[in-house]
């Protein structure tokens, strides 16, 4: 009795017997059929039983027919992933009728090969539920679910990460998305336990979906569903059955392509086939709350941005700003149904196309696509600011293709004689790519606009400084800022306008304020002389944010992800191989598999607004000291004074930064000038993002960027940087490249597994063998970022140094592998030692933890000189701190058996170990947060993670209730 059921494929088992006698009828024919097309077939032994396989997931009519016997049609025959559907047929025996006899097939409540624990949701159960996704679809089996998840399934309560997708084979990269239309699902299976040793890298569970494949007559559909539709511009503007505004429309077509024909011309068997569908939903709210949404009534919106702030009283003698928000009223609020800029446009579609070229081999060419586009609602824009939204594009794409040659014996004879049935092989190569990007539905990549809220423009005066026999320049004062709007953040900009354009000035004569003579300068002051007197008041510079409303709401024109930095571009792209074969060989169903597959992850951040005052930073800061010599005669002698005055020049030093030099040049100035730039008066237009170095934008851990798989400005690396490249590379400027290479995971793994049956119980065994390589640099020691001496590397002078002296200071339990501690980085006294996590006192007493080893709060490992090229300026970074990763190689057991009572209950159990690679985005290495660690004080991944392991018990038992229900018990435990 061979038993057996192929990755992402089905079998149809059973035996034809006379329906009169139960006597078993030997080479029967045996014809599976999709829609008219023959996909399958086979013939039964001498003892009446017959095996077809492979056969992909989906809805089949069994024909039977022999000679003799009235020609028997089963419809509707659903057959299941790595399932067996078990089929027994009686043929009635009398005059040959050329009438089918047609059964309509019934799904049976008990599942005979009951190895792997969920449940399976064929097409036309799907068809009748409101459901339109395959995760909506998913959930209505047991153990999934995905309330609290965020948008995730958990199954058996564990996290949305633990759960693994397959579409028609092809798995789908973390992140990625899952969305079908419906049209195209012919199956959705969830696997909660009892996972085969032909699915691996998952602790959680598995949800596999099939698509639906060529038919052999053309057929198509058309559907539109709306819920109601927005007929004005605000949100209040919607009409229909709710207040979200869905519409749907999803279109599907099928058929032949080309045709086998016989002699005569007649077309006889489609040789190949395609199924398309496609659909687009647009929202207005695409996951609505109960709770609806609040917002500021518009006209009182409309009134705050007509007069956006008032003075109040600061401390003795001083002003600051308020915002009109900050005195709003009860009245002023309005509650809405739906949420605020939360909608979406979706684009979803699927194809394949079927190739028969011979009876026993096939061939399958397919792929998805899965886009969407929409506003991330941000409840704390809600109230004020909901129109600044970040807007999220993103797009998955998958393509795959699946070769599957069967071996069969053509003679009964033949069949007989064979030791070896059913024996097969499927090679399958798929393609996934994911990407995503997120930034500013207005300033898109316009980089500076995003913090830009208008020209500000800084008047100077000299600065004197008196000596025995003259006044002589020391530098400029600011004496006077004034303030013209933008359009790029019309309502920050009000702000600044009220205060700079509407309030009354107060004049001073600059002369008067230094002493200077009458004359000699005649400029006036506004409410400020300098940026530095803005601060705290509530004026928006160039690349500040206005204070949030009660720590809770963000004001008009505030700009920010949430979820991270303002830009950011995601990409991941997959390559993966699998190959499998599998054979009948006496009893036992056994087969082989192998696995090959890759992820490249990519990503950028960029937080935008940061960029002006990382302008100003760097901005003339080479020519901030004055020279002490006066650069020319005498400029004036007047009537408050006798004695003459001196201007002087800037002095150039030699800290000019890139980003300067490159901003002198786009300005038509001298690139080696000491022309002051006042970077608040520039438009954004004037600045690139290539006019920083990488270092400028890290900026020693205070960080704008991030990037991974990209260089500094977001364009996307070609080949691969190796590690070295981050520490040696420089771009044709002399300045660090600081590359680093994409994320490129490899996982390989393959399997043995055999089905058999004694008596009456049908086992399931197997084995996996996974290999993980992070493929990545890691540290060789996870406390020490720099390589550190071990007591066996120290010379007996230099421990009885670190002991004040004293030769036998060491104690005889430290090893010669303990690191060691003391009060310097290079050398001092000893403050203790460490063996893995393992902390010692200097005399050789065991610690709980390392506090007691620091100095002066911070733990210092006596380090070993640095080489050439080794370290990172602004950095304790050592290149030699880091070895390649180790791969992990896990073996995985896998044990299942049921046990069917009767027809109507069945006894099941399965034991298996489970593996789970880490999670891509908290493993990965991320160079500059190691280099900069101690100024920017980031959470750090740890890139040394290995597959996480569980082990999986269950034990159930389900009984057959009537003919719509049954009851299933069923106890299972994780153990991590």
């Amino acid at each position: 009795m061979a038993l057996y059921a192929q990755v992402g494929t089905g079998s149809l088992k059973g035996k034809i017997s006379d329906k009169k006698s139960g006597e078993p009828l030997p080479f029967v024919n045996v014809v599976v059929e999709n829609r008219g097309t023959q996909v399958s077939g086979g013939a039964t032994d001498f003892d009446g039983n017959y095996f077809i396989k492979p056969i992909e997931p989906g809805t089949y009519d069994v024909i039977v027919s022999y000679v003799g016997y009235q020609p028997y049609k089963q419809t509707g025959v659903v057959v299941s992933s790595n399932k067996i559907t078990f089929l027994d047929i009686g043929l009635n025996a009398g005059v040959e009728l050329k009438e089918f006899e047609v059964v309509q097939y019934n799904v049976p409540l008990i599942d005979r090969d009951g190895g792997a624990s969920g449940g399976t949701v064929t097409r036309e159960d799907i068809a009748k539920m409101p459901g339109r996704s395959a995760a909506s679809i998913a959930t209505t089996v047991a153990g999934a679910s995905d309330a609290g998840t965020g948008g995730g399934i958990s199954i058996r309560g564990s996290r949305t990460e633990s759960t693994y997708y397959y579409i028609d084979g092809v798995k789908v990269p973390a992140g990625a998305g899952t969305g079908l239309p419906k049209s195209a699902i012919e199956e959705v299976q969830v696997i909660t336990g009892g996972v085969p040793a032909n699915y691996g890298d998952v602790t959680g569970g598995l949800i596999n979906i099939t698509t639906r494949g060529p038919s052999r007559e053309f057929f198509g559909g058309l559907e539109y569903l709306t819920s109601g539709y927005k007929v004005g511009s605000d949100i209040t503007d919607i009409i229909g059955l709710d207040k979200f505004a869905f519409n749907q429309v999803e279109a599907s077509l099928s058929g032949p392509i080309l045709f086998k024909r016989d002699s005569l011309g007649n077309r006889t068997k489609p040789l190949v086939g395609f199924f398309l569908s496609g659909q687009y939903t647009n929202v207005v709210d695409n996951s609505p709350a109960y709770t609806g949404d609040v917002r500021v009534i518009p006209e009182v919106r409309d009134g705050i941005i007509n007069s956006p702030a008032r003075l109040i009283p600061s401390g003795q003698n001083d002003f600051a700003l308020a915002y009109s928000s900050e005195f709003l009223r009860a009245s002023d609020l309005e509650q809405l149904r739906t949420r605020q800029n939360a909608g979406e446009v979706s684009y979803l579609a699927s194809g394949k196309i079927d190739i028969t070229t011979t009876p026993t081999i096939n061939l399958s060419v397919g792929g998805s696509v899965d886009y969407s586009n929409r506003q991330s609602f941000n409840r704390n824009n809600s109230l004020l600011n909901a129109e600044n939204n970040i807007r999220i594009k993103a797009s998955t794409w998958r393509a795959f293709v699946k070769f599957t040659q069967r071996f069969t014996d053509r003679t009964a004879e033949q069949e007989k004689k064979s030791t070896i049935k059913n024996a097969f092989y499927t090679l399958q190569l798929d393609y996934s790519q994911f990407q995503q990007n997120v930034q500013d539905f207005v300033h898109g990549d316009r980089f500076f606009d995003y913090g830009y809220v208008g020209k500000f423009t800084t008047f100077r005066a000299p600065q004197f400084q008196l000596d025995d026999t003259r006044w002589l320049q020391v530098g400029e004062a600011d004496t006077l800022v004034t303030f013209t709007p933008g359009s790029q953040n019309p309502e920050l900009a009000s702000v600044n306008n009220y205060y700079f354009n509407t309030l009354p000035r107060e004049r001073y004569p600059v002369a008067q304020l230094f002493g200077a003579p009458i004359g000699f300068d005649q400029s006036y002051l506004g409410y400020f002389e300098s940026y530095e007197e803005t601060q705290g008041r509530g004026v928006i510079w160039n690349g500040n944010r206005p204070r949030s409303l009660y720590s809770l709401w963000n004001q008009i024109g505030f700009v920010d992800n949430p979820d991270g930095a303002e830009f950011t571009k995601r990409s991941n792209d997959q390559v993966r191989f699998s190959a499998s074969g599998s054979a009948d060989i006496g009893s036992h169903a056994l087969s082989i598999g192998f696995e090959y597959e890759q992820l490249t992850q990519r990503r950028y951040d960029l937080a935008p607004i940061g960029l002006w005052e990382r302008a100003r930073l760097l901005a003339n800061r080479h020519i901030e000291n004055w020279d002490s010599i006066p650069t020319g005669e005498l400029v004036f002698s007047g009537l408050n004074s006798t004695l003459p005055i001196f201007f002087t020049s800037r002095l150039r030093g030699p800290d000019q930064s890139t980003f300067d030099r490159n901003l002198r040049s786009s300005l038509g100035l001298d690139p080696d000038g000491t022309d002051y730039i006042d970077v608040n008066s520039l438009d954004p237009g004037v600045f690139t993002l290539g006019m920083f170095s990488p270092d400028e934008l890290i900026n020693d851990g205070n960080s704008l960027v991030n990037y991974v798989g990209y260089d500094h400005l977001g364009n996307r690396t070609t080949g691969r940087p190796s590690f070295d490249d981050f520490f040696d590379e420089r771009d044709e400027n002399g300045n660090f490249t600081r590359a680093q290479a994409p994320f490129q995971p490899i996982y390989m793994s393959g399997y043995v597994m055999d089905k058999f049956a004694f008596d009456d119980i049908i086992f399931n065994v197997g084995v996996r063998v996974d290999r993980y390589d992070a493929n990545q640099n890691v540290l060789r020691d996870k406390y020490l970022w720099a390589p550190a001496y071990t007591v066996g590397e120290l010379s007996d002078a230099q421990i009885a140094d670190l002991y004040g002296g004293n030769p036998n200071g060491l104690p005889s339990n430290i090893g010669n592998d303990f690191v060691v501690y003391t009060t310097g980085t290079d050398g001092g006294t000893i403050k203790g030692f460490r063996n893995g996590d393992d902390w010692y006192r200097p005399d050789g007493s065991v610690l709980s933890d390392g506090n007691e080893v620091q100095d002066n709060g911070q733990v210092k490992p006596f380090l070993k000189p640095s080489g050439a090229g080794q370290d990172i300026p602004g950095s304790s970074l050592r290149r030699d701190a880091f070895e390649d990763y180790t791969p992990a190689v896990n073996v995985m057991p896998r044990v299942a058996f049921s046990f069917p009572i009767s027809d109507e209950a069945v006894f099941f159990a399965h034991y298996d170990v489970l593996t789970q690679r880490p999670n891509a985005v908290q493993s990965r290495i991320n160079m500059v947060d190691y280099a900069y660690l101690e100024n920017s004080g980031a959470t750090l991944t740890n890139p040394d993670l290995k597959p996480t392991k569980t082990i999986d018990y269950e034990l159930g038992f389900q009984q057959v209730l009537s003919k719509s229900s049954s009851l299933k018990i069923a106890a299972f435990y994780r153990e991590l």
